[in-house]
């Protein structure tokens, strides 16, 4: 459709036409509009039209039409922005809720949009994300406090930059029209985004470098954006709660794979290399690759780039891997792959240890700066993933025919010089070794004097007390279980209801 449609009484409208000011008119309209087969106004007219025309300066500041036609008023008052200023802002939310059902696909904005127009609607959506409503500061941002849709409009940005340069050679041989402005405007956002581009793609990488413990990031959706009307503009606010959860690794991902292809443009092949390795290592944890609309990645798209850098596709990716890439990259994501390692135990526990080590020696010595709590949550989850170590250590203490004897050697030096402090921690570590080794375990280790001193006869009785209650109540179940067979092959229907009824409930009797 020609986008002269779009002005209010310039020619004869389609009964199916929507002129553009109803959509102020009835909040609802939007959403319904976009799902007809083919909408008129496609996306891309309406989002230039909302923008253009919230960038007039209004004609008459007192005069409160919102269909902007000089003494035609407006029935639906109600509905109404109430002045200048409200009016646009309501046209702003409006593109943006139309970017936000095309997913914020970068592609579609960069293919469908001026580039100016792609420029003012991603600062606007930063403004209305950002929670002071600045859409100017875009990169000395502590980026470990702010909220999610805010980290991920700047996101949306940095990388609109990224891609904006790298594709400027398209932009120069566009035949320039009267919608998408004058070359000069154009060539002059370009050298404007050339100058920024060396802090947006600094941005992105510390961005890559940061964890969620949540494991996702709340992504703003078309209903985040609420409707800008007469009775909420005191106490208009947007509602980000209800946004979509992006998977935090496919978020990196799709920020990786564009830092990497501005690199390869740039013939920087060494900061390449090291990126699409990342976002291949974090492909390769996703569960069943990009599902979410907002990750566009692919594996092609990685095994492309991967070979364009000297990257091995055929390279195991293994948790290991992926923790030494992070120590030499400043810990970058360090909190993810242990998180995953917890629920596979595949990076040895030294290793871990090792790193809680070497943390904690770079933040006091200043070589490195980090989120408060990052070394805090290391050691959480260090100790998580060491809580079912010591079951297999009474597994090899009990096979082992000199197991007792070398845990007794271990601890004798330990003993001789320990604090108070020291000797609780090893009592509590041989309670809880005692408690799940074997009756005869048990007894060969408190011979020992290095045990029986942190050992109280009590407690012993106690633990032994309760294997043999145990082992008692295992002896009984089975001993019932036996009567239930054998009832049910000796007897026959007659009397077999009654006698399983009464070891069935001797049977749950003893269940604890």
């Amino acid at each position: 459709m020609d986008v002269e449609l779009l002005r209010p009484g310039t020619v004869p409208a389609n009964p199916d036409t929507v002129l553009w000011f109803e959509f102020l008119l009835d909040p609802n309209l939007l959403e319904r509009h976009f799902n007809k087969h083919n909408p008129d106004p496609s996306p891309e007219n309406l989002i230039i039209k909302f923008l253009t025309t919230s960038l007039e300066p209004p004609e008459d500041p007192e005069l409160h039409n919102i269909n902007g036609i000089p003494g035609d008023p407006v029935n639906n008052t109600n509905l109404a922005p109430v002045n200048g200023h409200s009016r646009r802002q309501s046209l702003k939310i409006l593109a943006i809720k139309i970017c936000a059902l095309w997913n914020f696909s970068l592609e579609q904005i960069e293919s469908k949009l001026p580039i100016c127009l792609q420029n003012t609607l991603l600062r606007e959506l930063i403004g209305f994300t950002s929670p002071t409503h600045d859409s100017n500061t875009l990169i000395d941002i502590d980026l470990q406090n702010i909220p999610d849709e805010y980290m991920f409009s700047l996101s949306l940005f940095h990388r609109w930059v990224l891609r904006t340069l790298s594709n400027a050679i398209e932009f120069k041989q566009i035949r320039m029209n009267a919608i998408q402005g004058s070359l000069t405007e154009n060539e002059e956002l370009l050298s404007h985004l050339q100058s920024m581009s060396g802090r947006s793609e600094q941005f992105l990488k510390v961005l890559c470098t940061m964890n969620k413990p949540t494991g996702y990031i709340m992504v703003p959706t078309c209903q985040c954006f609420t409707a800008l009307i007469e009775q909420n503009v005191d106490s208009h606010r947007h509602d980000f709660t209800v946004g979509y959860k992006l998977n935090f690794y496919e978020f990196l991902c799709q920020i990786l794979l564009d830092l990497t292809a501005f690199q390869v443009f740039r013939e920087d092949y060494v900061e390449a290399k090291s990126n699409i390795s990342h976002c291949k290592r974090l492909f390769d944890c996703l569960p069943e690759g990009s599902v979410s609309p907002y990750c566009t990645v692919t594996q092609e798209e990685i095994h492309g780039y991967c070979e364009a850098s000297g990257v091995d596709v055929s390279e195991k990716n293994t948790l290991e891997l992926m923790l030494l890439d992070s120590i030499n990259n400043d810990y970058r994501n360090v909190i993810g792959i242990l998180q995953q390692d917890n629920l596979v135990n595949e990076i040895p526990m030294s290793a871990r240890i090792s790193l809680d080590l070497d943390v904690a020696a770079s933040l006091a010595t200043g070589k490195f700066s980090a989120a408060r709590d990052l070394l805090f949550q290391i050691q959480t989850l260090n100790a998580i993933r060491q809580a079912p170590v010591i079951s297999e250590y009474v597994a090899k203490l009990c096979s082992s025919k000199k197991g007792v004897d070398i845990l007794v050697w271990a601890l004798g030096p330990v003993l001789k010089n320990a604090s108070d402090e020291r000797k609780t921690k090893l009592q509590l570590f041989l309670l809880k070794l005692l408690d799940q080794c074997d009756e005869a375990t048990v007894h060969s280790l408190y011979k020992h004097k290095e045990v029986s001193t942190l050992i109280k006869k009590k407690e012993l009785t106690d633990i032994l007390e309760k294997k043999n209650k145990d082992e008692d109540s295992a002896v009984q179940t089975g001993t019932l279980l036996d009567a239930l067979w054998n009832s049910d092959r000796g007897q026959g229907t007659t009397g077999r209801s009654n006698d399983l009824l009464g070891v069935e409930r001797k049977l749950i009797s003893t269940y604890n």
